[in-house]
């Protein structure tokens, strides 16, 4: 099975039919922590029992969360930690230009034995399924890691609020000299952001808080992304700054200053 801990943080979706991480978790026989908002902690506990961790504040958003989740795994001497959204289906291997599914400890103990391989690595995330089939090579590296990532607790780095978390908070760990990488062929398959009930969708998109995110990202790292607009709703559009780093696993770690 796999070595680290994982965390699923989780709003407003105690529902059995919309647990859907969760499900997948249980249906392989992994262990893993819900982490979720007083508010909702009834509701999850009773279904769940003694999986859900509860956090100290209702309504603090996705970075308060996935803070909370790497504070309470440091105060518990974890040198990593998984965190993974709750909208995951399932897992798959990209094998023979084809998404086959597998049971999901098998992606997760490999890319465990890969990073521990290397001091240097700041986390390592599978690969949607949905973007599996464009992928020219096994791993791609210092790139923006999301939904289900394998974090070092080393980096003194912190997700911040007011702005798209994931795209910052990788941006971060390669300034720092660390490295980032996704397994291409390591794959998860989610649903689409805001396509089910729950999570942080009030917080975090409704409104005119996806552009309020997209704006705060331009305002923290200027000049380095243009917005854009998909499907009537705005979009930070890819930027070249992932190409400017050329750290690799193993490599003496070397902060680099973005002009």
């Amino acid at each position: 099975m796999n070595k680290y801990t994982i965390y699923i943080p989780s709003r407003k979706r105690y529902e059995k039919n919309l647990s859907l991480t969760a499900n997948e978790l249980l249906n392989d026989n992994i262990n893993f922590k819900l982490v979720v908002e007083p508010q909702d902690k009834i509701n999850y506990k009773n279904i769940f029992n003694n999986k859900v961790l509860v956090m100290d504040k209702n309504d603090m958003g996705i970075a308060y969360a996935r803070n909370w989740i790497k504070q309470y795994s440091i105060d518990h001497k974890e040198a990593y930690h998984w965190q993974i959204d709750d909208n995951i289906k399932n897992f798959k291997i990209r094998k023979n230009n084809k998404n086959i599914k597998i049971e999901g400890y098998k992606n997760l103990k490999k890319a465990e034995e890969y990073v521990n391989q290397y001091n240097n690595i700041g986390a390592a995330g599978l690969k949607h399924a949905m973007f599996a089939w464009a992928a020219k090579n096994k791993i791609d590296f210092n790139k923006q890691v999301y939904t289900c990532v394998l974090f070092n607790n080393k980096p003194n780095i912190w997700w911040r609020d007011g702005l798209v978390e994931d795209t910052d908070y990788s941006l971060q760990l390669l300034t720092e000299g660390y490295c980032t990488l996704i397994f291409n062929r390591l794959i998860m398959d989610k649903v689409t952001t805001m396509t089910i009930k729950g999570g942080n969708t009030e917080i975090s998109y409704e409104g005119d808080r996806r552009l309020i995110r997209a704006q705060g990202l331009q305002s923290m790292w200027p000049g380095i992304f243009k917005l854009g607009e998909q499907y009537g709703r705005v979009k930070v559009r890819p930027s070249q700054i992932w190409r400017t780093f050329k750290q690799r696993p193993g490599d003496t770690i070397i902060r680099k200053t973005l002009i």
